[in-house]
């Protein structure tokens, strides 16, 4: 009986936890939520392809392209590889993603106007900011909002962005760049920004209101002169080094035609140096844009370690062609450290004027010097004019004082090889201080010297006036004379006038000429004049005599 009793097994029954009901739960929440979401996401792309995106190109003269639109699930509309283009088809930014924040419900029913708008995104934008002629890239780009229309006003906030800026003068990238754009009622913008330009502070400031004052400050820092591209590769001045301190551009607008402009640029500089076809170092100097001129002011400079000081401005044509206006002044130059192929002394000093084009600059004024020092000679109070271009100094006058007169020269000066080719002349030098000859009276001359420093040849002819060669006196003494480097001077063709007849070195020795002088005879016609009167005098007296002694 107990093999025919059946055994009955009873399996407990199996009950769900909290933790699986809510796990189940939040499964089917999120795939309902993930559907919703798919299908939200599916009505904002098209409402704000449709919609949205659409009324930005209409409020622009240009075009707003957008790569792709999707929806965050953070509620954010997010459109992504964005490109903004002027009405000429020149880019004017590039977003590489907008996030766009609305209400939920306002997304939901598809209602994605720009007054919805609760704040907007720019994750790595560029921005391309061009400013020729007083004429900005940016300007007419927006058109002018309605009255009845109602825009977005709220914050639009910059992240990792870059700015590209270009002028009349340079061109730079800021990067870093971080802030804010507020758009308030009446299409007041607001703008406050930060970045770097190679590691220089900048900043953006300012606010645009389209019937109101409307400006845009731009300022910076410590950036390096030489990476601002202010010269180009070919340009025969370079910029090697130094620092823009303060560099400040203003952009606003015109009050009476609304025309974006440029109303202030102007800044600072310190410690440039310039190679090429003018070398210095340590400039300095305060700028300023007024109108289609850049004025500098408080310049200064070392040229060949000598102080220099300049003011003027640069003019810019319609064709972009600029032009060089500056006053400069060498108050106190060191001739020995300036001109050191020369045995010069004294104070260097030159006032001149830079003018012409930017390539081409053309240095022109005048100059004085204490003395320079040629063999036995010593030219003082030299004063001149000078103008110099493309390496050339062309000497336009010259002149000293030396022995007794004056020497005067003018020509052409290559300072880079020290090769010169001049006209000399001078006026009555005291011939007794030139030569060792027993020779006197006042010399004048005129001739060439050309070469260098050391071998230089001079040469040209010369005249002696009133003067005396070994005692005897002459009406003038002319000749040539050539002189080689440090050789002695040559002198030919001599020729000597006395007021009894011209004489020729060939004729007259210097043995013959000394016979004369021991002899005492007359060596001019006062002289012979006198000697006639002795003589007569000496007969006379003779005669009266010997008739008195008769009739004693």
């Amino acid at each position: 009986m107990a093999d025919n009793q059946q055994i009955i097994t009873i399996n407990p029954q199996k009950k769900w936890s909290k933790k699986k009901i809510g796990l189940l739960i939040f499964a089917v929440v999120f795939l309902a939520g993930t559907i919703l979401f798919q299908l939200a996401a599916g009505k904002v792309r098209q409402a704000a392809e449709q919609a949205l995106l659409v009324q930005v190109n209409e409020a622009v003269n240009g075009q707003i392209i957008v790569g792709d639109i999707d929806l965050s699930i953070l509620g954010y509309v997010q459109a992504k590889e964005v490109q903004v283009i002027s009405a000429a088809g020149k880019p004017l930014a590039k977003i590489n993603r907008v996030q766009i924040r609305y209400n939920w419900s306002d997304l939901i029913k598809g209602q994605l106007g720009p007054q919805l708008i609760q704040r907007v995104t720019l994750e790595k934008p560029e921005f391309w900011i061009i400013c020729h002629q007083d004429s900005l890239n940016w300007d007419g780009f927006l058109k002018t909002t309605k009255k009845e229309q109602s825009g977005f006003a709220g914050i639009v906030k910059i992240q990792d962005g870059k700015l590209h800026l270009e002028t009349d003068f340079f061109e730079k990238t800021a990067d870093q760049l971080t802030g804010e754009l507020a758009f308030r009622q009446e299409d007041e913008v607001g703008l406050s920004a930060t970045g770097k330009v190679d590691q220089a502070a900048l900043r953006l400031d300012g606010q645009w209101i389209p019937k109101g004052i409307s400006e845009i400050t731009l300022s910076a820092k410590g950036m390096e002169v030489a990476k601002l591209g202010l010269t180009t590769a070919d340009a025969p001045l370079q910029l090697a080094d130094g620092s823009l301190d303060e560099l400040t551009v203003k952009i606003g607008k015109d009050n009476s035609s609304g025309a974006i402009l440029v109303k202030t640029l102007a800044g600072r500089f310190s410690n440039v140096t310039t190679t090429g076809a003018l070398v210095l170092t340590e400039c300095s100097a305060e700028f300023e844009k007024q109108g289609d001129a850049f004025q500098f002011s408080n310049g200064q400079a070392l040229y060949q370690g000598q102080t220099i000081t300049a003011s003027g401005q640069v003019l810019t044509a319609p064709s972009g062609e600029k032009t060089l206006d500056f006053a400069i002044q060498l108050p106190a130059g060191d001739p020995a450290v300036m001109l050191p192929d020369l045995q010069a002394g004294g104070v260097l000093t030159a006032q001149g004027k830079v003018s012409g084009s930017a390539f081409s600059p053309v240095l022109s004024g005048n100059f004085t010097l204490g003395s320079l020092q040629f063999g036995d000679m010593l030219i003082s109070d030299i004063n001149g004019t000078f103008s110099y271009t493309q390496q050339t100094l062309q000497l336009l006058t010259a002149k000293g004082a030396t022995i007794g007169g004056s020497v005067a020269a003018s020509g052409t000066i290559y300072p880079a090889t020290q090769q010169y080719s001049l006209s000399i002349s001078g006026s009555g030098l005291d011939t007794s201080q030139l030569s060792k000859k027993d020779v006197s009276g006042p010399l004048s001359l005129t001739g060439s010297a050309s070469g260098s420093t050391s071998t230089a040849t001079v040469k040209g002819s010369f005249a002696i006036h009133n003067g005396k060669a070994y005692g005897i006196s002459f009406r003038t003494l002319t000749g040539n004379f050539i002189k080689k480097g440090s050789a002695e001077v040559e002198v030919s063709n001599l020729v000597i006038k006395t007021d009894f007849g011209v004489f020729y070195p060939e004729q007259l020795s210097q043995s013959v000429i000394e016979r004369l002088h021991d002899r005492n005879l007359p060596a001019t016609s006062t002289e012979l004049k006198e000697k006639v009167k002795e003589k007569v005098t000496e007969k006379v007296t003779e005669k009266l005599l010997e008739k008195l002694f008769d009739k004693g």
